[in-house]
């Protein structure tokens, strides 16, 4: 185990951690107190309670939102291999017929892998900009 300082909303914080975890407790860190002056900067706190009850919900928000693009992403891929399933259990024919429908779910699962790619990358950015 091991030690990590973590300052946030100005205090000190010691976490403890696996060996080799260190980096990623301190990154997390770093974002977790920049949406905290984020949001304290918005004002919408009474107190420093209140941020973090309002920082806890905006995180809270944001993997909500990963986690619903994950399931409809998981939710299209089964489709598509439903379909697939089908489709080598038709004639040629139809088979034919029905890789256009596939073509159809490829790009949506690619589309809504895309989405969560742009909002990890702009969570990281965040990240980035504030740690800088």
């Amino acid at each position: 185990m091991e030690d990590v300082k973590l300052a946030i909303n100005g205090r000190m914080y010691a976490i403890a951690c696996d060996d080799g975890q260190e980096r990623r407790v301190s990154m997390l860190g770093r974002y977790i107190d920049a949406r905290l002056k984020e949001i304290g900067r918005a004002g919408g706190a009474s107190n420093e309670s209140h941020l973090l009850v309002l920082t806890a919900l905006v995180l809270a928000d944001e993997i909500h939102d990963l986690r619903e693009d994950l399931e409809n992403t998981m939710r299209a891929l089964r489709l598509k291999n439903i379909e697939a399933a089908k489709r080598e259990s038709e004639s040629p024919e139809n088979a034919k017929m029905s890789a256009n429908s596939s073509d159809s779910a490829d790009l949506q699962i690619a589309d809504a892998i895309n989405g969560i790619a742009r909002k990890i990358a702009a969570i990281a950015d965040r990240v980035d900009q504030k740690a800088a």
